[in-house]
């Protein structure tokens, strides 16, 4: 995989893995509990002729990556998303982040939604061009005011396309198979000293 240095940097620097949608919005958690990757290879079940290319049985399948998040309304994170509207009545009263959590798991939501291209960073690995395909949570007494959160993100493998057409020597009616030749400009000239041939009748 080639990365670049910006990628690098965010490897190493990084304390907590992180997701960055393609919008620019960015879910940082307060703890990675887990992260479990997957990588498939999908072969043939048929026998295979010596000597064929085995890459020709097998094909590599969209990498997965399971994400064990943790927020909470009383995280550092939390306090300062609600920084803005500080009040010392919300320090005493402990009301300090009490949107946070629905905030991230509605956040979460509207990228699923939305099918927003996402690149995901690990303590292993950088993901590219991942899509969420499933998030699981819930809620008890205990955790009224925290969210451990499961996302499961799956690749998107985007490839380029492009359209070929044969050689005239391979076509076989190359006059109506082939395409357009742009042979430049042409010009119409005048035919002088026509002569008409008049069909007869047999029979005269």
């Amino acid at each position: 995989m080639n990365a670049t240095a910006t990628e690098i940097a965010s490897l190493l620097f990084t304390s907590n893995g992180h997701i960055v949608a393609a919008t620019g919005t960015t879910t940082t958690p307060d703890i990675v509990a887990r992260e479990g990757h997957r990588d498939a290879l999908t072969i043939t079940q048929h026998p295979v002729e010596t000597g064929a290319s085995i890459t020709d049985h097998a094909f590599k399948m969209p990498a997965e990556v399971r994400l064990e998040y943790g927020f909470s309304n009383s995280s550092i994170q939390a306090l300062g998303s609600d920084f803005d509207s500080f009040s010392l009545t919300d320090l005493v009263d402990g009301n300090l982040g009490e949107g946070f959590v629905k905030e991230i798991y509605a956040q979460l939501l509207a990228l699923q939604s939305a099918r927003t291209l996402c690149q995901v960073v690990t303590s292993k690995r950088l993901y590219k061009n991942m899509l969420i395909a499933s998030i699981e949570t819930e809620t008890t007494a205990e955790t009224a005011y925290a969210m451990h959160v499961s996302v499961i993100c799956q690749e998107v493998i985007i490839v380029g396309t492009r359209s070929l057409s044969p050689s005239i020597s391979d076509q076989s009616d190359p006059s109506s198979t082939a395409a357009t030749a742009n042979s430049g400009q042409q010009q119409l000239s005048e035919v002088s000293n026509q002569t008409s041939v008049a069909a007869q009748d047999p029979s005269s």
